[in-house]
């Protein structure tokens, strides 16, 4: 079903990819309307523990830029691995492969690599952060043990999300935006769940 779907859209891509982006900020956007009232409200968080979720979720993000731009430098590589008639010169910024399927392959493994390494940078950084620059301001100082569960848990999941970026690179050089944005709402709608 999923294949025939995507078939059907291939002479769309623009206009699915317009739509999915749509799609995609709509679950935020439900994911924020559900999920703040019970963040926000007193009887189920305390204002402290409110305080931490948001503080924590605001301190995430910053665990993407750990990514440092490679997803889109990969975006752009598949884009022109996907290209035929390519024209070669020696000042090109691309990693020469071959074209089509196989030097998707290889590009593939290069960033399989890539991200391990940028995967294990996040998680350093997640560490550093709580253990080291948290504790100098007075962020932690009325939180619960479970505090530093909820900090692990919350950055594991935004790594999973920070390794998710390298496919979604390469769905997107190969022209299939549609996907990407289609499945980052999905991913929303899964994580505010």
């Amino acid at each position: 079903m999923l294949t025939s779907l995507s078939k059907r859209l291939e002479p769309f891509r623009a206009r699915a990819g317009t739509l999915a982006g749509w799609f995609q900020q709509a679950c935020g956007l439900l994911v924020a309307a559900v999920s703040l009232p019970f963040i926000l409200d007193p009887n189920i968080l305390t204002p402290v523990q409110s305080g931490l979720w948001l503080a924590f979720q605001s301190i995430l993000a910053f665990v993407y830029l750990s990514d440092f731009g490679i997803s889109f430098a990969l975006a752009r590589q598949a884009a022109y691995t996907m290209t035929e008639d390519r024209k070669r010169t020696e000042d090109s910024e691309f990693i020469e492969t071959e074209t089509g399927w196989e030097g998707m392959t290889s590009l593939y493994e290069m960033g399989t690599r890539l991200f391990v390494i940028l995967g294990v940078i996040a998680i350093l950084l997640l560490a550093l952060v709580y253990e080291l620059l948290l504790p100098v301001g007075k962020l932690l100082n009325d939180s619960a043990p479970e505090t530093r569960v909820a900090w692990y848990l919350l950055g594991l999941s935004t790594v999973t999300g920070l390794q998710s970026r390298f496919y979604m690179a390469l769905l997107d050089g190969t022209g299939r935006v549609y996907l990407t944005k289609f499945i980052a709402g999905c991913g929303q709608l899964l994580a505010g769940g």
